[in-house]
C-alpha cells in the first residue's frame, strides 16, 4: 500500500486530532493571506499618497531650496512657474503637472495659536494630478481670484469650524514681513494622508501669490510621467535643462524615505510571517508528538513488517503535509473572502493616525495578488511540513522490538 493512503487513512482515522491542527493551519493562513492582502493595499496607497501629496513622481523646485526648508525660503523659488508647466505638460513623457505653494502659517482662535499649512494650488491643474475634488467631504473647493479655502476634516475639528466660517492666519512673506489672511471655508476635505487632514488646507494659487508675494513663482511643480516610464530617468533628462536655470528635478524614488519603506517593508513582513507559521506550526509539532507515543505498538509493527525508518519518516510528513495543506487552502478561501469584503470600503485608520506626519494612508483597501495567495498558502504548507519532521524523525527511531514491548 502506498504511503499517501497509509497518511490518508490515519488522518480520517484520528479525525478530532486531524480537525485540531488544521484549523491551526486555517487560522495562520486565513490572516496571511489578510495580512499580505492589507501590505499590498498599503504599499500601493503609500506610494500614491507620495506622488499625489507629499513629494509628487518627480518634484522640481529650486536647487537650494531642500537645504533650507526650515527656514521658509520664499525667495529660493521657480520663477514664471505656470510658463514651465505648460512646456512640462507637453512633452510626450509627461502625463501630469502641476504648480503648488506650500507655505506655514499660525492661525489665532479665541486665546489659542494653531500651527498649520497652506497649500496654494492651480485648482484645474491640481483636479488632474491628484483627484482632489474627490477628497472633498463637504462644501466644495475654493474657486480661483476668492479668499476662499478648503479645510483638512481634522484641523476644521480643532479650530471648531464648518463650512462657511471663516478663520484668520498670519505668514510671512517673501519680503520677510508679517502678513495677516482672513479666509472663508468653502469645504472641508478628507485628505489620504493624516497630516494633511489635520493641518492643512488648499486655496487658489493666485491668492497664495499675492499675500506671499511670489509674483507669479511657486515653490515647487510636481509632475507624473506617462505608465511605464521609470521617473528617476526622466528627471534626470530634465535636469539637463532645468539646472542651468538653478532649478532641479528629483523623482520620489530617489529622495523619499516611503520609497526605501515600502521596497523592505515586504521583506520585513516575510520574516514576521515566518515566525507567525512556526507558531502556529507548534499545534502540527505537538499532534504529530502525541501520535507518535500513541502509535508506539503500531510503529513496532510496521517496523517489523519491514518499514525502513526513511519511509517512517515520510509518512508522518506526508500526514502533516496532508493536513497542513487541507486547513491552508481553507484558510487561504476565508482569507481571501476576507480581504474582498473590506475592499469594497477599506479599513478606515482615520482615528489612529491623526497625529502622526507620515505618508501612511488613513483608509486601506486590501489588494489581492494571486502571487501573494499562493506564496501565503505555499509558506504555511512549507514551514509545518518541516516542523513536523522533528517527531517524524523521533518516531523512525523507534526500535520495533521496544515500540511492540509498549
Amino acid at each position: 500500500m502506498k504511503l499517501s493512503r497509509i497518511a490518508w487513512l490515519n488522518i480520517r482515522r484520528n479525525r478530532r486530532r486531524s480537525f485540531l491542527s488544521a484549523l491551526a493551519m486555517l487560522v495562520v493562513s486565513a490572516a496571511l493571506v489578510f495580512a499580505f492582502s492589507l501590505l499590498e493595499g498599503m504599499k500601493a496607497e503609500m506610494a500614491r499618497n507620495v506622488k499625489d501629496w507629499t513629494w509628487g513622481e518627480i518634484k522640481i523646485q529650486h536647487a537650494q531650496f531642500e537645504k533650507n526648508r526650515l527656514l521658509n525660503p520664499l525667495h529660493l523659488n521657480v520663477a514664471d512657474a505656470d510658463a514651465l508647466v505648460s512646456r512640462l505638460a507637453a512633452l510626450p513623457e509627461t502625463e501630469a503637472a502641476t504648480p503648488r505653494t506650500a507655505f506655514s502659517v499660525i492661525i489665532q482662535k479665541d486665546e489659542r495659536r494653531f500651527q498649520a499649512q497652506g497649500i496654494g494650488v492651480d485648482l484645474a491643474r491640481e483636479t488632474a494630478y491628484s483627484r482632489l475634488p474627490s477628497f472633498v467631504s463637504a462644501g466644495r473647493l475654493p474657486e480661483a481670484g476668492t479668499r476662499e479655502a478648503a479645510v483638512g476634516i481634522g484641523l476644521a475639528r480643532k479650530l471648531g469650524l464648518g463650512v462657511g466660517d471663516k478663520f484668520t492666519f498670519m505668514t510671512m512673506t517673501r519680503n520677510r514681513s508679517m502678513y495677516g489672511v482672513t479666509l472663508r471655508i468653502s469645504g472641508l476635505m478628507d485628505f489620504p494622508v493624516a497630516a494633511l487632514n489635520s493641518l492643512a488646507f488648499v486655496l487658489p494659487i493666485d491668492r497664495a501669490r499675492s499675500f506671499l508675494q511670489l509674483d507669479g513663482a511657486a515653490l515647487e511643480i510636481v509632475a507624473k510621467v506617462k505608465p511605464g516610464l521609470d521617473p528617476a530617468d526622466v528627471a534626470e533628462a530634465w535636469n539637463a535643462e532645468l539646472v542651468p536655470l538653478g532649478l532641479s528635478a528629483v523623482s520620489w524614488t530617489r529622495s523619499s524615505v516611503v520609497y526605501y519603506v515600502v521596497s523592505y517593508i515586504g521583506v520585513i513582513f516575510n520574516i514576521l510571517a515566518a515566525m507567525f507559521i512556526l507558531l502556529g506550526s507548534t499545534v502540527v509539532i505537538n499532534t504529530t508528538m502525541m501520535v507518535v507515543f500513541e502509535r508506539r505498538a503500531e510503529i513496532g509493527m510496521l517496523g517489523a513488517l519491514g518499514m525502513r525508518a526513511d519511509e517512517l519518516v515520510r509518512l508522518f510528513l506526508l500526514e502533516a503535509v496532508f493536513i497542513s495543506s487541507l486547513g491552508a487552502t481553507a484558510g487561504a478561501l476565508i482569507g481571501c473572502g476576507i480581504s474582498a469584503f473590506f475592499a469594497r470600503g477599506g479599513l478606515d485608520l482615520t482615528a489612529f493616525m491623526g497625529g502622526i506626519n507620515v505618508e501612511f494612508p488613513t483608509l486601506l483597501f486590501p489588494a489581492l495578488r494571486a502571487g501573494t495567495v499562493l506564496g501565503s498558502l505555499a509558506m504555511t504548507v512549507v514551514i509545518s511540513g518541516l516542523a513536523s519532521l522533528l517527531p517524524s524523525w523521533s518516531a523512525a527511531r523507534i526500535e520495533p522490538v521496544d515500540a511492540l514491548r509498549g
